[in-house]
């Protein structure tokens, strides 16, 4: 199997077409507030590696579902679900990194993401 070039991929989405990407109008309040969150807790964005341990942390930890998983993804990326989506679906196969998970759940707890939740 051909190893994969993750940074390439993250690299692609910045070469996304201009709709792919997510505007304040395409955007609920739901997703204004998490993404507000997501900035504070990121605001130098994330690395694919730390995009996929945050997709097994939501997955596994909050139950998230493969489609609201790839939504709250893309709004982190600050693009459309479905450029995420075979990310997601491909939860079971990320290996777990119990120290990256920790720095990501610490930061989305600083920054309200457990408050966030409980609204939803």
């Amino acid at each position: 199997m051909a190893e994969i070039d993750w940074t390439q991929w993250m690299n692609q989405l910045d070469r996304l077409p201009e709709d792919a990407h997510l505007s304040r109008a395409q955007m609920s309040e739901d997703d204004v507030k998490l993404k507000q969150m997501w900035t504070c807790a990121f605001p130098d964005g994330l690395s694919h590696a730390e995009v996929l341990q945050l997709i097994h942390l939501l997955y596994n930890e909050y139950g998230y579902g493969f489609r609201p998983l790839a939504h709250d993804v893309g709004i982190v990326l600050r693009v459309n679900y479905v450029y995420v989506l075979n990310e997601v679906y491909g939860v079971h196969e990320i290996e777990p990194d119990p120290e990256v998970q920790n720095r990501l759940r610490v930061k989305m707890v600083d920054c309200g993401y457990v408050e966030w939740m409980s609204e939803e």
